[in-house]
């Protein structure tokens, strides 16, 4: 069961010089940085490393990231860009489009499959969810969102790892089924996604958290800790009884994109047989 240790300030957060009385009790502010960074801290979002290095084809991704990644303003993709495969827990044939957003619109899917029954108006509103904690219903074995009328979308977690990855702070991602496509398990096909389409600057400065005090996550033997730093480190460690996995750990900076991109993107995720 994953056990990660995580701690994390953002190195271009701005200190106050002199801390009001009324602020002693804040945690955390607003600070320039990417607004895809909360997904990294969130408990429901799962990392796994059971994969290799990048391959080579990953070498213009992380040319196009590291370039973004140094960039305090918000990010969107300069086109759009398509794919289509396999879900994997329903089985069916699905199929993604990334698109360009706004600054401060966040990631947003879109359920193109309800808007032919629904018709556009309804799509733009009761259709659209929101990539954000609050919009979390389920975690297990996949993170499902879902908005206030009830319509979900799932397995978004490989996805919302290459826009972090690719410093993509908005995008419009129209999906046509309830589950994005699985691919071959890890997030290098929607880094290859994101490389197709471009990462554009926009004029609006980036927002995220930044950590002043620790915050502690429990659920039963699991736990996640964000605590403040001068960087913006990830401890992570799991912890099987099957021997086949049993205990790993690893560590790695946020702010090293060519690293993130070698480490990360190609590693795939796994389950037992009992979880099938």
């Amino acid at each position: 069961r994953p056990t990660p240790n995580w701690k994390s300030r953002p190195s271009c957060a701005r200190r106050s010089r002199r801390r009001s009385p009324a602020a002693s009790d804040e945690i955390v502010r607003k600070t320039p940085l990417p607004a895809a960074f909360f997904f990294w801290q969130h408990p429901a979002i799962k990392l796994y490393f059971a994969g290799a290095g990048a391959q080579a084809r990953l070498s213009a991704g992380r040319r196009v990231c590291t370039s973004i990644m140094r960039v305090q303003l918000q990010t969107t993709l300069r086109k759009a860009a398509a794919a289509g495969g396999l879900a994997l827990h329903s089985g069916v044939e699905t199929r993604i489009v990334l698109k360009p957003a706004s600054a401060g619109v966040g990631i947003l899917f879109r359920r193109t499959d309800l808007a032919a029954t629904r018709g556009r108006a309804a799509a733009l509103t009761a259709n659209s969810i929101v990539a954000g904690p609050l919009s979390i219903v389920d975690a297990r074995l996949g993170v499902r969102l879902a908005n206030a009328d009830g319509v979900s979308v799932m397995t978004v977690e490989h996805l919302l790892a290459a826009f972090a990855l690719c410093g993509v702070d908005n995008a419009l991602v129209e999906v046509f089924g309830a589950e994005l496509p699985i691919f071959d398990g890890s997030a290098t096909p929607f880094v290859d996604l994101i490389v197709q389409a471009g990462v554009a600057p926009l004029s609006a400065p980036r927002e995220a958290i930044d950590i002043r005090a620790p915050v502690r996550v429990d659920d039963g033997d699991r736990f996640v800790e964000v605590r403040p730093d001068p960087g913006r480190i990830i401890d992570i460690a799991i912890d099987f009884e099957d021997s086949a996995i049993g205990r790993q750990t690893e560590s790695f900076s946020l702010d090293d994109a060519e690293g993130l991109l070698a480490r990360l993107a190609a590693a795939r995720t796994f389950c037992t047989l009992k979880d099938l």
